[in-house]
């Protein structure tokens, strides 16, 4: 009888199958096991996230930019994945993206604003167990909800009876204001 036996996308034919577990017998098979051309059990392997070295250090982004984190994940069976902000569950919405296929999940946020500021988290999880990787982002700039700056000023009025316009001018806004006093 012949096995062949796919090691994650490597094949390898067996020939004698009791001499294979006698000189390996630590190893866990990971993937699908064919015997003489027909598929076999499907052994379990435990979730694994990768991510490129950039996301290692914390993740600096301007104020209105697009936030992107993309890993790959693998495990048997395939795990499910869940983003954190914080201990926050996310979920896709307005300006928030999260595509997730058997082999890779990405998280998308559009303009984002100071309070993205946060360490965010990715977990996969299948029956053999959870792993999960965590990135810190900070954002830096103004929020892009604001189109100028927000100014506060403070009027004090006495001995005037009632005006009917005030004209404020700050570098290149100009604001309109009408009080009755």
């Amino acid at each position: 009888m012949s096995i062949k036996v796919i090691f994650m996308n490597q094949n390898c034919s067996i020939n004698n199958l009791s001499s294979f577990f006698v000189k390996m017998p630590f190893i866990l098979i990971t993937g699908f096991v064919f015997v003489d051309g027909f598929p076999g059990f499907l052994f379990p392997v435990p979730p694994k996230i990768d991510y490129e070295d950039k996301y290692n250090s914390p993740l600096t982004q301007k104020a209105g930019s697009i936030l992107l984190i993309h890993v790959t994940i693998s495990g048997v069976p395939t795990p499910t994945v869940s983003w954190y902000c914080g201990d926050t569950v996310l979920v896709a919405g307005d300006n928030v993206n999260i595509e997730t296929t058997d082999t890779y999940s990405t998280l998308t946020i559009k303009g984002v604003k100071g309070t993205h500021s946060a360490t965010y988290t990715v977990k996969a999880e299948n029956v053999v167990d959870t792993a999960s990787a965590e990135f810190t982002v900070t954002i830096t700039g103004m929020d892009t909800q604001l189109n100028w700056p927000l100014i506060y000023i403070q009027f004090s009025f006495s001995g005037i009876n009632s005006f009917s316009q005030i004209t404020l001018t700050y570098a290149k806004c100009k604001v309109s204001l009408s009080i009755t006093y």
